[in-house]
Order: C-alpha cells, then sequence, then structure tokens
C-alpha cells in the first residue's frame, strides 16, 4: 500500500511538462501511411530525429506527417500521433470538420478551409507547387513542347475529389474536364482513349519510368503553377484543437526561420529543381503593351 502511495506522489509531483500528451488523433489514408512508415523505419525509427529529408520514400503526405510531429515537437507539445485510416480525403476532411479526430495527416490546399477548423501558416508557399503533365505514349502533347493554346484542344482527366485542380483547368480555359475516382481509373480512361492527359506532381527522377502502367509519359519541357497555397488542418471542435494549432504554428515558424522547412521540401523534391527551367504553361506571363 505505502509503495502505490509513493508511486501516485511521485505521479502527482512530476512536472506537466514531462508527463506524455495523450495522442493526437490524424486522419489519413492507409497507403500514405504505409510509405511514411517506410521512410521513418529508412532514417532510423523516430520522425523527430530525421534531418535528411531525401528517401525514396519521400512523397509529400510522408514529408507533410514528418514536419508536423516536428514542428509540434518544437512547439512544445509532447504528444505522439495515432492514426486513423479513412477510404479517400473526401472522407477525412468530413470526419476532421465533425471534430472526431484533431489534426489531418497532409496538406490541403488553402480554400478547403472554413471556420470549423484552424489552418496554419504555409506549409507551401503560393506559387512553390507545380505540376506536370502526362500523356500516353501515342499521344501528340509528346511530339513537340506545347503551348497552352495545343493543351486546351485536348481533354484532360483528374481525380473526383481534386477540385482545386479543376478550378485551374477551367481557369486555363478547358471546357470538358473528365474525373475518375482513383489513379488505376484515371490511367484506365487514358488508355482508353476517353481523355488525352492528366496533371500529376513530379516523380523524383523526372527520367524514370514513373508512371509507365498504361503507356504514360511525363511531357518535357512545360509544367503548371498553382498560385495557392498548401496549409495543415486542425480541428476546432477537439478539446486540445487549439492547443495543437498554436503547438504546431510554433514549430512551423521554427522551421521556415533555419530553413528545414525549404530543405524538406527540396530534398524530398516536393520542390523539384530538376524542372526549375521548364517554361511554365500556366498562368501566362502577361504580354506588354
Amino acid at each position: 500500500m505505502k509503495i502505490f502511495i509513493y508511486i501516485l506522489f511521485a505521479i502527482l509531483l512530476c512536472p506537466v511538462s514531462l508527463r506524455a500528451e495523450p495522442p493526437i488523433y490524424v486522419a489519413g489514408i492507409e497507403l500514405n501511411k504505409e510509405i511514411y512508415d517506410k521512410m521513418v523505419s529508412e532514417k532510423g525509427g523516430n520522425p523527430l530525429e530525421i534531418h535528411d529529408y531525401s528517401s525514396p520514400h519521400a512523397s509529400r503526405p510522408a514529408i507533410a506527417l514528418i514536419i508536423m510531429q516536428q514542428a509540434l515537437s518544437l512547439g512544445g507539445m509532447n504528444a505522439k500521433f495515432e492514426f486513423i485510416p479513412y477510404p479517400n480525403y473526401t472522407r477525412c476532411i468530413s470526419e476532421l470538420k465533425k471534430g472526431r479526430v484533431d489534426i489531418l495527416a497532409t496538406d490541403m490546399w488553402e480554400d478547403q478551409f472554413d471556420n470549423t477548423v484552424y489552418k496554419t501558416s504555409p506549409f507551401i508557399n503560393k506559387g512553390e507547387f507545380e505540376k506536370g503533365i502526362y500523356a500516353c505514349d501515342y499521344s501528340e502533347l509528346l511530339k513537340k513542347t506545347p503551348n497552352l493554346s495545343d493543351l486546351i484542344q485536348h481533354v484532360p482527366i483528374v481525380g473526383m475529389s481534386w477540385e482545386l485542380d479543376r478550378k485551374t483547368l477551367r481557369r486555363m480555359g478547358n471546357k470538358i474536364i473528365q474525373t475518375a475516382p482513383t489513379y488505376p481509373l484515371i490511367f484506365e480512361m487514358l488508355a482508353r482513349k476517353r481523355a488525352d492527359y492528366t496533371i500529376l506532381e513530379f516523380p523524383k527522377d523526372i527520367n524514370s519510368s514513373y508512371l509507365n502502367t498504361c503507356g504514360l509519359q511525363l511531357v518535357k519541357g512545360v509544367k503548371i503553377k498553382f498560385p495557392y497555397s498548401r496549409h495543415f488542418m486542425i480541428s476546432k471542435k477537439r478539446k486540445r484543437g487549439k492547443k495543437i494549432y498554436e503547438a504546431l504554428e510554433k514549430g512551423l515558424q521554427i522551421m521556415r526561420n533555419n530553413g528545414t522547412l525549404y530543405r524538406a521540401l527540396h530534398q524530398a523534391n516536393i520542390i523539384n529543381d530538376r524542372v526549375r527551367d521548364w517554361k511554365i504553361i500556366w498562368p501566362e506571363k502577361p504580354q506588354n503593351n
């Protein structure tokens, strides 16, 4: 009995800062979690000790999860992530906004936030995020370096939940935009010539056979720049939502100021330096009068 009392007093007297926080519930897609796990394992098993962000597994969602945890730690929050899988990010966002989880496992476009969630300062700034154009090996788009006029004569296809991609394609001048619920169906529709091209993030090696399952190839020399920022999303309906947001903001500011965030985005090829000099097909530069 005395031993139990001593233990109880020791717990009560332990400084709050040294006690582990309850877990932070994170909504995400299982496949992205698997890629994240592979990267963390490759780097030694502790996401807080990763300082080199280059890896075969360095996808944007994996890097986002690592940066989130590092920023929270720097912001003074000692809590582990507990991953809650959902089939897609539309469902993830819905569950977050209902207050069933604390934070989204990846970054999101600025226009997907509302007054039910906190929006951090940018993980990716406006104008930093770029996508490439991908077409099947029979496509005319691969035979030359296309301009915007060439591109809008062809039909694009994107994911059903890629709202900002559709918005961007409409602003580019596309009248018809096909959609599909999954990547395999996007590639299948391209292979069946029900669409002509898609837009995707650049692979780490632009000369690799990336996405070659349906003869899909990267159209070299051109890219689309997204004039929008990406942020982390935290639920306002959760008890610790504000605390998580404030710690994350503090940590992100530290990582931005000391260059860690810049290094992570470039080492992971989220900002791909191999396409730095490629022509920006959209937005087009304004013509001088």
